[in-house]
């Protein structure tokens, strides 16, 4: 009577696509979709700013830390919140800008560079430092969007520089996060987030897809 062996090898060319998909995958990206419900606690920075730690409340993406783009829009601790859109622009021009109001370049570099803890001259440990490296971002962030015209604060002017510098002229995979209270549904203050890179996703979507056709497990039969 014949025996069915199986060839366990299947799983190999799966794992190695999986494998070459990890180091492109950004570990600062937040999975963060729209009808997620969110709220709020207090980060280093006491301008009515910024650091914002955002945690979900749905348990989708770990707490992240962001940075608001508006003066004139609020949001309340005790609050739960909803994302109405994660667009490249605020809803509402906030004390400057149009509606909507597309987010700058140097907006977006400056926060690439902070949520990926490279921001030259940032501290990221010491807490007393951090709560004046966040008041200057904070700052930096408000003036570049048209927030606030005239800014002295030496370190937000640096990093201000520093962007310029960088040229950015898109994005890249920062965006703004849309939200309203939870309950009636307001309006608050947009915010700043890392999302994933759609050709992350891409390659993530047709790895997994390589990953199902190479795990069909083969059969022979031996007599």
């Amino acid at each position: 009577m014949g025996r069915i062996i199986k060839n366990c090898r299947w799983w190999i060319p799966g794992l190695v696509v999986l494998s070459l998909l990890l180091p492109i995958s950004g570990v600062d990206a937040v999975p963060i979709s729209v009808g997620d419900l969110i709220n709020f606690s207090n980060g280093p920075g006491n301008t009515a700013g910024g650091e914002f730690i955002i945690s979900s409340l749905n348990g989708t993406f770990d707490p992240f830390t962001s940075f608001c783009i508006e003066t004139n829009e609020y949001i309340n601790f005790s609050s739960e919140f909803k994302v109405d859109s994660i667009s490249t622009a605020a809803y509402n021009g906030g004390s400057g800008g149009g509606t909507p109001d597309p987010l700058d370049p140097r907006t977006a570099y400056l926060y690439y560079m902070f949520a990926t803890n490279q921001l030259s001259g940032y501290d990221y440990g010491d807490a007393t430092l951090r709560i004046a490296d966040a008041n200057s971002l904070q700052l930096a962030i408000w003036y570049l969007e048209g927030e606030i015209t005239t800014l002295t604060d030496a370190q937000a002017l640096a990093w201000i520089a520093e962007a310029e510098a960088a040229g950015w002229t898109d994005l890249g995979n920062v965006r703004v996060l849309n939200i309203s209270y939870a309950n009636p549904g307001t309006l608050a203050q947009s915010q700043l987030v890392l999302v994933p890179e759609p050709s992350t996703l891409l390659l993530l979507g047709a790895g997994l897809l390589g990953v199902g056709v190479l795990g069909r497990k083969k059969f022979r039969r031996k007599d």
